[in-house]
């Protein structure tokens, strides 16, 4: 009790209870390694060839699922860049657009895990919590702070970004909250569709845990479209429902034109080593 109120008065952060544990992630296109600035062949509908020029995600939420069923919170650990408490970066740009040249595929933090109790799934949220969404990121602590990850028209951030060049030129994809109204200074914008995945990942053990990784599967997002094809706004999708090629590239993240959940979802998969 004295040494917390002593922290408590000196301004020093006390660490979050729990076993310290890293989750990895890697990003692919099918089974190559995704590179920013390389040309994968083979991808969609029509196997078109693709230029990857940026993939970055925001994750929050991260639960550990126990062999009876318990839910136990991963508490993030802030870094001053990558991660605060509630939500994480993960940034495979390589500075090949605009971003830097820094990189990060691994998600820290602390969980209060029973010593005797195997682990089963992974869990979290693709995107940003509702109640952080709408400010403004350029006065946001790191790594809400990335104003190029924020939708200046749609007053929110994109939750998942995915840029590349195809044989019709750019290539989008951007997924972000839509249908929001009302002002975020007064606390009142709500969205008609929050479109945050829900993501449950099978791990066989904590071991698997500790060696395998999350993987993001470019080719997963695309392969239920053409990469020359256009039917709204833009070759890709920028969320919108009235695009035709929203509707499979929200499929591959489980989730449905309206914000509601499909259930099912193929870009994410888990990898043991």
């Amino acid at each position: 009790m004295r040494r917390a109120l002593i922290l408590l008065l000196t301004g020093c952060a006390v660490a979050p209870a729990g076993e310290p544990l890293t989750v990895s992630f890697r990003a692919v296109v099918r089974d190559a390694p995704y590179e920013c600035g390389r040309t994968y062949g083979g991808l969609g509908r029509d196997g078109g060839s693709y230029r990857a020029e940026d993939l970055r995600f925001y994750v929050h939420d991260l639960r550990l699922v126990t062999e009876t069923g318990e839910e136990v919170p991963l508490v993030l650990e802030p870094d001053g860049r990558w991660q605060d408490r509630d939500v994480a970066l993960l940034d495979f740009e390589a500075d090949c657009l605009d971003g830097t040249p820094d990189e990060n595929a691994e998600v820290r933090g602390r969980a209060e895990l029973p010593p005797s109790v195997a682990l089963t799934a992974l869990r979290f949220r693709l995107g940003v919590p509702p109640a952080r969404n709408h400010l403004a990121a350029a006065s946001q602590p790191p790594p809400l702070n990335v104003t190029g990850l924020f939708w200046g028209w749609q007053a929110g951030y994109q939750y998942l970004t995915a840029l590349g060049t195809t044989d019709a030129g750019l290539s989008v994809f951007m997924l972000g909250a839509m249908g929001c109204t009302g002002d975020a200074r007064m606390g009142t914008r709500r969205c008609a569709a929050e479109n945050r995945a829900e993501i449950e990942l099978p791990i066989a053990g904590r071991e698997a845990l500790e060696t395998g990784a999350v993987v993001a599967d470019l080719a997963a997002l695309y392969a239920g479209i053409d990469t020359v094809a256009d039917g709204g706004s833009v070759l890709g999708c920028e969320s919108l429902a009235s695009d035709p090629e929203c509707g499979p590239m929200f499929a591959a993240l489980g989730l449905d034109l309206r914000g509601g959940a499909l259930g099912r979802q193929s870009f994410f998969r888990f990898e043991a080593r």
